[in-house]
């Protein structure tokens, strides 16, 4: 067993229990390498793993504290591992953190509780550190270039990506899927890693397991969606519902979201948005995950203006649940993401996606409300909605202005972009780091990573991405 180095031991096992807020991110980044600080430890890690995603639910920060606690020391653990977590996972929870907020935040580093570092390598934050791109004497090929840029963006979300789907997913250069064989092949011995059919990153094989624990939650979780895709049947003038975000993608952390893509009738975005988070608070109870449903087009605002790799791949990744011609003419409207992904072809998704069954309620409340009086209606709701938000939002120093622009009678999108902005940012500084010399300059415009083409990340989203992505990337 590998053992603490002594600083190290000292500054993870001497914490005073803290009572003041303002110290609990320190204590929770202890809490953190505590239980990564001896990664070599397998036992410890595979009980830990097993228990972590049951416990938490419903009990306090000091409760999970004692378990996290009992597993380390039931695996012998307690004398290098165990008093590092117990004086720090106590001191989280007596500044007035829950289980869930502990168990979150360990979350972050759920990789690193699985495997541990292997000899010869570099740790960063309690995760394997990628090897830099290596000073080769050979030039790259074009397809070698897509190769890298592709597994590079799905390493930011600890995500290795089948050789189908990098063919599938390959960055501005159209490709065989022999021929991206040939690249990936060429690659794996110098920057890549391969296990099977996945590939990722060479130092980053500990996400080979994490993908496969993510799928199967995801795949649980499939039927969850899909029963909440029904009952939106009732809803009236919705023409589509489809999962996105880490659920589509089969990335799904143990406490993601649910996200839905919803598109509307025009002029009834907000009636549909109203009974869609009505029946979102009713779906989150009944079903015992969150739900939300943040991202609404009309059907004559289908064309996205956020035109990049971010947006190409979250429109790659959606899942489509019903609503076939409605998701068809969205593919349409944004044919522009042939540009960043040219192999993709969506067709039998397409061509697999149902239609939308609409219930006899809904299209009732269709007649009624289909002239003037459903006009009003919806912008009676959008102004209701815009003052609730307004007051919602206030403590983050979003302005009436701000909400307006991306809160709109054709559309409903996350404010600032979301995730978008974080992730081009991180994205443009892990291929500068890694492929800064062979990676032609108006490859990364093209993409939306260049510096000019950047808009800026909201803080609120940079913290939400590094609690589950980390940030050694």
């Amino acid at each position: 067993m590998q053992q603490l180095d002594p600083p190290i031991l000292q500054s993870a096992g001497k914490i005073p229990a803290l009572s003041q807020r303002k110290h609990s991110r320190a204590s929770l980044a202890k809490v953190d390498h505590g239980l990564s600080a001896d990664p070599g430890s397998r036992p410890f890690r595979s009980r830990f793993q097993d228990q972590h995603e049951e416990i938490g639910r419903g009990q306090t920060g000091r409760q999970v504290a004692d378990q996290i606690c009992h597993v380390a020391s039931d695996t012998g653990e307690s004398r290098v591992n165990g008093p590092n977590v117990q004086s720090n996972t106590h001191s989280v929870s007596e500044a007035g953190y829950t289980g869930h907020k502990i168990l979150a935040r360990l979350n972050r580093q759920e990789h690193s509780l699985e495997i541990g570092t292997r000899p010869g390598q570099a740790k960063t934050r309690g995760r394997i550190a990628p090897k830099e791109y290596p000073n080769t004497r050979r030039s790259l090929s074009e397809p070698e270039t897509a190769v890298l840029l592709t597994i590079l963006y799905s390493d930011l979300f600890d995500y290795p990506l089948t050789v189908d789907q990098v063919s599938q997913y390959l960055c501005l250069t159209e490709a065989t899927p022999a021929q991206v064989d040939e690249a990936v092949s060429a690659l794996v011995p110098e920057t890549l890693s391969r296990e099977g059919d996945q590939v990722c990153w060479d130092g980053r094989e500990e996400i080979f397991e994490l993908r496969s624990r993510r799928e199967g939650r995801a795949r649980h979780r499939l039927g969850l969606a899909k029963r909440y895709a029904a009952w939106l049947r009732w809803v009236p003038f919705l023409r589509m519902v489809a999962l996105s975000g880490s659920q589509a993608a089969g990335n799904a952390q143990q406490d993601s979201d649910l996200d839905f893509f919803i598109l509307t009738e025009p002029k009834r975005l907000w009636i549909v948005q109203l009974c869609a988070g009505l029946l979102r608070h009713f779906g989150s109870w009944k079903l015992g995950i969150s739900i939300c449903p943040n991202f609404f087009l009309t059907l004559d605002s289908l064309t996205l203006t956020e035109q990049d790799l971010y947006m190409a791949r979250e429109i790659a990744q959606v899942q489509p649940l019903e609503g076939r011609a409605g998701y068809c003419d969205f593919l349409e409207a944004n044919g522009w993401v042939r540009g960043i992904l040219p192999n993709l072809d969506l067709s039998a998704r397409a061509s697999a996606t149902p239609e939308l069954v609409r219930s006899k309620l809904a299209a009732r409340l269709e007649k009624i409300l289909s002239g003037f009086a459903g006009d009003m209606l919806d912008r009676l709701i959008h102004g209701g909605l815009l003052a609730y938000y307004r007051l919602r939002l206030a403590g983050r120093g979003w302005s009436l202005r701000e909400i307006r622009n991306w809160y709109t009678i054709r559309h409903q999108k996350v404010m600032h972009g979301g995730y978008g902005p974080v992730v081009m940012a991180r994205f443009r500084q892990s291929v500068e780091r890694r492929l800064g010399g062979p990676i032609p300059a108006q490859w990364l415009d093209r993409l939306g990573a260049s510096r000019t083409s950047q808009a800026s990340p909201d803080p609120e989203f940079v913290n939400l991405m590094h609690d589950r992505y980390g940030g050694s990337h």
